[in-house]
């Protein structure tokens, strides 16, 4: 089911195009207190409007992965990514799995190239995954490579 074309009536209310505007001039939006079920719904609408890759935080791991398979629905074009939470707590010195690394490095391998041309580019994190450091941006950057 494809729902997008709800989300030109979102755009149409006055709220929506506020916080659209507020975004768009890089000032810090207020707390809109949007219901947890309609947030994907929201997250899409922005997506769609910003023209800018859009990061998504949540407090829990299991609401980041049902945000992040819920925004198909409303942007079926857009490039959506999830920022990979290790299994180790921060703490731990135990080793992260290679899907893991792999997702989180392709993450932002994403941002760095940015979306497709015309396609929304959505990262959904948990607020724990972004504790957590990768590794630094100059090996990252140092260890790319381009084909073709």
């Amino acid at each position: 089911m494809i729902l997008e074309g709800l989300l030109t009536a979102l755009t149409e209310t006055a709220v929506f195009s506020t916080l659209l505007n507020t975004l768009r001039a890089e000032r810090v939006a207020e707390d809109q207190d949007v219901l947890r079920a309609a947030r994907p719904f929201v997250v899409a609408g922005l997506a769609a409007h910003l023209e800018r890759p859009v990061l998504v935080i949540t407090g829990r791991n299991d609401r980041a992965y049902n945000i992040a398979q819920q925004l198909p629905v409303w942007l079926p074009g857009a490039e959506i990514s999830r920022f990979e939470e290790p299994t180790p707590m921060f703490y731990e010195r135990a080793p992260w799995s290679e899907a893991t690394r792999q997702a989180r490095l392709h993450t932002l391998g994403l941002l760095m190239d940015g979306p497709a041309e015309g396609a929304p580019l959505l990262v959904i994190s948990s607020a724990r995954a972004l504790m957590q450091k990768t590794l630094p941006r100059a090996s990252f950057a140092w260890g790319r490579a381009s084909y073709g």
